[in-house]
């Protein structure tokens, strides 16, 4: 069974195995071309992201794997704090199975408590 929560910062290892393995797919990293962060790079952003109100990280998780990311961030411009950006990662293994779904349905409500209204995702250019 799938679950969806907030990623914690014990959960840096397994983000970025999820990561470099999508990012080992055929095509390319929409925002960038180079390497996942390091792993203590990404501890210390999990741990940044839990105490900023304007930003949350959710993982999608199966049987005690990570299997899914979904990141959010406000926009911090005034003209623009109603709108957040999104990023969204499922395992190849488990996609066509609603996790996705699942971590959308996450950001809605995030987004919502948050007084956020409008969400833009980015996703990779063969998605």
């Amino acid at each position: 069974m799938t679950i969806v929560r907030r990623a914690a910062a014990a959960d840096a290892v397994a983000l970025v195995e999820l990561a470099e393995s999508v990012g080992r797919e055929d095509g390319r990293w929409i925002l960038g071309t180079g390497p996942w962060r390091s792993v203590s790079d990404e501890r210390r952003y999990l741990r940044t992201i839990h105490r900023h109100p304007d930003a949350a990280v959710f993982v999608a998780e199966d049987a005690a794997r990570i299997v899914g990311r979904l990141s959010l961030s406000r926009d911090p411009h005034p003209a623009s704090r109603h709108v957040a950006d999104l990023g969204l990662m499922v395992a190849e293994t488990h996609r066509r199975q609603g996790v996705g779904t699942m971590l959308l349905d996450e950001a809605v409500s995030w987004a919502r408590e948050a007084g956020v209204g409008k969400l833009e995702l980015h996703v990779f250019p063969w998605n």
